[in-house]
């Protein structure tokens, strides 16, 4: 089974939000009318790029100074000094009520390695279901087991409980044992895109890997 190239996306860039001008506000603070305004138009007034640009936000002023700088996405997280976790419930509804960007939230329990406990794997189950009903675009998450392999139970699980939204398998990809082989079992498992740079420390590092990976899963 494979994926044509537009729904695997392999290689994104992402930058976190300190690279846009913003004013840091407070979870529920409103926006001031003509900021999410000029979010919006600078959004419809974007030329079409083949390259998505994703930006690592923390909230919705995040957002639209990430939409004033040119992004096409966001991925909404909290606590990225810890390489991001799951943000509030109340974090993600404010965002995507006024986001004008896609959101993808970032679901992951806690810092530290990817191989998650049963509750913890029933923890972003219940987390999914109620991403679900947010508005949010979709979900970036992974799970490994101790070999360094897809954990694949914890995936079924979790697609079960996603409904419509996007899947994205995060950086945990990186930390696989076996590349090659993790990416056909995400595939086999539904996973729409995948964040990786190629097992390199950048994503120019890992361009000649991304590249065959592109053209092995292109049919």
């Amino acid at each position: 089974m494979g994926l044509a190239w537009r729904p695997l996306d392999l290689m994104r860039l992402k930058y976190p939000i300190s690279s846009f001008k913003t004013r840091k506000r407070s979870v529920g603070e409103k926006l001031p009318p003509e900021e999410v305004a000029e979010g919006a138009a600078a959004c419809e007034a974007r030329p079409v790029n083949p390259v998505q640009l994703e930006v690592c936000v923390q909230s919705p002023a995040d957002c639209v100074a990430a939409a004033r700088g040119g992004a096409d996405r966001v991925e909404l997280c909290q606590a990225i000094e810890l390489g991001g976790l799951t943000p509030s419930l109340s974090s993600i509804q404010a965002t995507c009520e006024l986001s004008p960007l896609p959101v993808i939230v970032l679901l992951r329990p806690r810092p530290g390695d990817f191989i998650y406990s049963d509750q913890e794997i029933e923890l972003v189950r219940r987390d999914l279901e109620q991403l679900s009903r947010s508005g949010a675009r979709g979900a970036a998450l992974g799970a490994l087991t101790k070999e360094g392999a897809i954990d694949a139970g914890a995936l079924e699980t979790w697609k079960a409980a996603s409904g419509e939204l996007e899947l994205v398998f995060h950086r945990a990809f990186d930390s696989c044992a076996e590349p090659d082989r993790a990416l056909s079992q995400l595939v086999d498992c539904g996973i729409q895109r995948v964040l990786t740079s190629g097992g390199a420390e950048t994503a120019s590092q890992g361009a000649e890997t991304l590249a065959r990976w592109r053209q092995s899963h292109r049919d």
